[in-house]
């Protein structure tokens, strides 16, 4: 990121992304951004990790206006993906404050 003249966080990634309408942190990285956020742990050892992953991704993905039925999703309410595990409180659709 520095060799692009941008900062090397999260917050840096995100300026050079300008047109990614969402995110998926993981749960301990606090950078605050002004788009919709999902926080869940994104470390992948095993099959249940990168399922609630995936599941955070299409959060997102719908919290920005993808319909369900384009994300291939085996629910019909996106919100039904949402758990303990992962962090939606940035999503005006799910009940958050933005």
């Amino acid at each position: 990121m520095a060799g692009v003249g941008r900062e090397p966080s999260t917050a840096g990634v995100a300026e050079s992304y300008e047109f990614a309408d969402a995110f998926v942190l993981d749960s301990e990285d606090g950078t605050e951004l002004n788009r919709p956020v999902v926080r869940t742990d994104t470390k992948i050892d095993e099959p249940a990790d990168a399922e609630r992953v995936a599941r955070a991704c299409a959060l997102a993905l719908a919290a920005v206006g993808a319909p369900a039925a384009d994300l291939g999703l085996a629910v019909d309410d996106p919100a039904d993906l949402d758990g303990e595990d992962i962090d939606t409180s940035d999503l005006s659709a799910f009940g958050g404050e933005r």
